[in-house]
């Protein structure tokens, strides 16, 4: 029967293989080292789980989450079973990759936006200056043309994770 392990080979390479279950060393694919089995405890995040975390993906390479492991997957969705540490670290690098890749486009999109509407407020802030005779009030459309730009702070992409899968005793504190 196969199975996915963790190996550990002496050079400190760590590696995940589909192996027999009675497969006792194999060679690291990194430096060519003979590898040995890591047999992990119950609580690390790396062990084989009792029961398979289930996530859908879809066509369009999105994915879903419906809620049971039981269900049926959705029309169009392939189902994904998370049985390990290694899986589920996996399958969130190319979650959060679709996602930042997802936010790259709204914040190209905004930036298209907010250069669109500045060049408005340049050109109605320059049309109100050319028109105006107060000298106070031509001073401050003056200083509004110079302050028009937008605020340089940026929004940030936030990764997604499971508070279950990430969080342990080492970082809670």
């Amino acid at each position: 029967m196969k199975a996915n392990c963790d190996w550990e080979c002496q050079n400190g390479h760590r590696f995940e293989k589909r192996t027999e279950h009675t497969a006792e060393r194999l060679k690291c694919p990194e430096c060519g080292s003979w590898a040995e089995r890591v047999w992990l405890s119950p609580r690390s995040p790396h062990r084989q789980f009792s029961e398979p975390i289930v996530i859908e993906k879809y066509a369009d390479g999105s994915f879903g989450f419906p809620g049971r492991s039981d269900r049926s997957p959705s029309k169009g969705a392939e189902r994904i079973e998370i049985r390990s540490g290694a899986e589920y670290r996996r399958l969130m690098g190319e979650f959060n990759s679709q996602e930042r890749e997802r936010f790259k486009q709204r914040e190209e999109k905004d930036q298209e936006f907010r250069e669109a509407v500045e060049h408005m407020a340049g050109r109605r802030l320059t049309e109100l200056l050319r028109r105006e005779e107060n000298p106070l009030a031509r001073d401050i459309l003056k200083a509004g043309i110079e302050m028009r730009a937008w605020d340089s702070d940026r929004r940030k992409f936030l990764e997604t994770y499971c508070e279950v899968m990430e969080l342990d005793r080492g970082n809670r504190d």
